[in-house]
């Protein structure tokens, strides 16, 4: 679906201006799925929501979380009418949070929207050890039998990049 790079500031601001900016984009990615007709091509494989949903900005008040699955709800409707499939979207463990904050989140949000989480697995800015964060995560997912994709990250984080750049940087793993 289309992109707003707006995203990352955007989501920092008052709960009001994120809702207002959610229900543009939202409705910019409802407007494109009902004006094209490729997804009815064979090779078609799914709407992707182009956005990346952690416990930090989305899962510290229920007020974050109500927000984000009325949102994917609304892109998940259409995008099953539309194609007949749930929409996927990117997920990952911020280490501003708790890997069970992540499980909570992603437990409130399946049980009112039908989608399909691809875990980005964090391992090019925090390494193997990151899998632990995400083990609440994966437990959940199993244990409901939803369906999930893996995303295992081919790049490292430069070091100190971030800190001294103030953005991000990688490099192939």
């Amino acid at each position: 679906l289309p992109y707003n790079e707006n995203w990352w500031t955007a989501i920092t601001q008052s709960d009001a201006q994120v809702a207002n900016y959610l229900q543009a984009i939202g409705q910019n990615c409802i407007n494109y799925m009902r004006s094209v007709t490729w997804q009815k091509h064979s090779a078609f494989g799914g709407w992707y929501i182009p956005y990346e949903i952690e416990q930090y900005d989305w899962g510290r008040t229920q007020a974050r979380v109500d927000m984000i699955t009325t949102w994917l709800k609304g892109l998940s409707d259409v995008a099953i009418e539309t194609s007949g499939r749930e929409p996927s979207v990117s997920t990952y463990f911020s280490e501003m949070g708790t890997g069970q904050q992540l499980a909570n989140m992603w437990s409130y949000i399946l049980d009112r929207v039908i989608i399909r989480p691809m875990i980005q697995d964090g391992v090019g800015v925090s390494g193997m050890k990151n899998y632990d964060n995400l083990e609440p995560l994966r437990q959940m997912l199993l244990k409901r039998g939803a369906n999930f994709d893996l995303i295992v990250e081919l790049f490292e984080m430069k070091p100190n990049a971030a800190n001294v750049t103030g953005q991000f940087q990688a490099q192939t793993a």
